[in-house]
């Protein structure tokens, strides 16, 4: 074989073995990529991280031991700490909970890196963390994590001063207790060297969305950051309304609001997002009964995807209509929106809107209510969805051939004269009726009785039906049915 012909076996077998490490290195990657992709643990990054890569085969043998071994003599070490090393003995609980200290707070560092990671994963492909388990000593990364947890504690102190001195005046008691008390304690007890996994605190005050972004196993400084940074943007949103305003829809919601485990965000958002579906402006946050048919008739034949669509839609209106500039709180409400949806959809194929789109009292006790009817069905079409509940077996299934078909005062009052309900089907037929139905068949009852004509079935089921409800709720009933005037 000639000079030049080994020369250029040389060049090939080069090639190959470059081509065959580019080839691995990309293997690595991909593998490496998915990691990131899926959904990690909050509470137990580090050790999911560990478990996946070695899963994948990105992690040897031979590393995972010498990750096991620094770890117990971090834990040796943190012992030592925590006894002031003047004695040998802790209870078992005791260094279960420093051990998860230490994977929480490695954790904490890890996923600084994961973020870094993530955005720079489709520029320059590098396995930042993978590198890290590889090469970096975990005490290391201990001290790294340490100084991180400590930077949290001191940015969440001033954004819970921040908190509150922007405290909404409002009397709901779970909202105030939270703020005045249950989250300064953490500020107070929390333990950021030997366990900082633990939030000590007690909050009752609940987020519209509770799992503050979705976060999996969000625990100790990461959850209490993330809850202040939640309710700022929700306090920030409510600011843009009076306090009697948002007292009025708190009341409007129920007279005694303020012992009730409620979202004033929610609420002052929902009615927002009814105001504009009505092409109204923000000014005043009442919804009257009128403005509740409305929104009804505007989104009944709606799919869940197009309602979904549809509100982000009137919370980007918000957003202009409030002049809000705070990007953080602008994807909030967008998030809101999309997530609102999910209990809204349901209300309205039930028609009962009016814990959803509130009332303010003054409003539901003043207000004449004008109610337009729907035009009354054709006689063969009305005789057809008789004979279809009358064919069928199933309570549930005779009610929603009803709410799909049944719309008109008179149709409803003909369906109930019509011998396709029987029994105990009155009741769970009553049962989802919105509240201006009952109140539209309590006054063509009352006006029926004036007539001295003989009860129907359905009547007496009717009576029974309201005299099951609150005496409360029963009285108001009485009061807006004389307030109806129907069109």
């Amino acid at each position: 074989m000639s000079g030049d012909d080994k020369m250029d076996l040389k060049k090939i077998e080069t090639f190959n073995e470059k081509n065959d490490l580019e080839k691995t290195n990309k293997i690595v990657f991909e593998d490496y990529k998915s990691i990131l992709n899926s959904n990690m643990n909050n509470e137990f990054f580090f050790k999911d991280l560990l478990v996946k890569c070695y899963e994948k085969k990105l992690i040897d043998d031979e590393n995972l031991k010498r990750i096991n071994y620094e770890r117990i003599e971090l834990l040796k070490v943190q012992l030592k700490y925590y006894t002031k090393d003047e004695s040998s003995s802790v209870l078992e609980e005791d260094a279960e909970k420093i051990l998860d200290g230490i994977d929480y707070t490695i954790s904490i560092y890890l996923k600084e890196l994961y973020e870094e990671d993530k955005r720079l994963k489709n520029l320059n492909k590098q396995n930042i963390l993978l590198d890290k388990l590889k090469n970096e000593e975990l005490s290391f990364m201990f001290q790294n994590g340490f100084k991180i947890i400590k930077k949290k504690r001191e940015e969440s102190r001033l954004l819970f001063l921040k908190v509150q001195n922007d405290k909404l005046k409002t009397d709901n008691i779970s909202y105030n207790d939270t703020i005045d008390r249950g989250i300064g304690i953490f500020f107070t007890t929390y333990n950021d060297f030997f366990t900082p996994q633990e939030a000590p605190c007690s909050i009752d005050y609940q987020l519209f969305i509770g799992d503050i972004g979705g976060d999996i196993g969000c625990v100790g400084i990461e959850y209490i950051e993330k809850y202040l940074k939640t309710l700022d943007l929700e306090n920030e949103f409510c600011r843009n309304f009076n306090t009697q305003e948002i007292s009025e829809v708190l009341n409007g919601y129920d007279r005694e609001s303020e012992f009730l485990l409620i979202n004033i965000f929610e609420l002052i958002f929902i009615n927002s997002i009814g105001r504009i579906i009505c092409g109204k402006n923000l000014n005043n946050l009442n919804i009257n009964e009128s403005d509740r048919n409305n929104i009804y008739n505007k989104l009944k034949s709606f799919s869940y995807d197009d309602l979904e669509v549809y509100f982000v839609k009137c919370s980007e209106t918000c957003i202009d209509m409030l002049n809000i500039q705070n990007k953080e709180l602008k994807k909030y409400m967008n998030m809101a929106a999309a997530d609102s949806v999910k209990h809204i959809y349901n209300c309205i194929k039930l028609n009962k809107l009016e814990k959803v789109f509130i009332s303010f009292i003054d409003d539901l006790e003043n207000q004449f209510i004008e109610y337009i009817d729907k035009p009354k069905l054709s006689n063969s079409k009305f005789r057809a969805i008789i004979e279809k509940i009358r064919n069928s077996v199933e309570t549930d299934n005779k009610i929603e051939i009803i709410k799909n078909n049944i719309e008109s005062l008179q149709d409803i009052v003909d369906m109930l004269e019509a011998d396709c309900l029987f029994e105990s089907e009155y009741d769970e037929y009553f049962k989802t009726l919105s509240e201006i139905e009952v109140i539209l068949l309590f006054k063509h009852m009352k006006d029926f009785d004036l007539l001295n004509i003989c009860e129907k079935e359905w009547q007496y089921k009717f009576k029974k039906y309201l005299s099951n409800l609150n005496i409360e709720k029963y009285n108001l009933i009485v009061k807006y049915s004389e307030k109806v005037k129907i069109i």
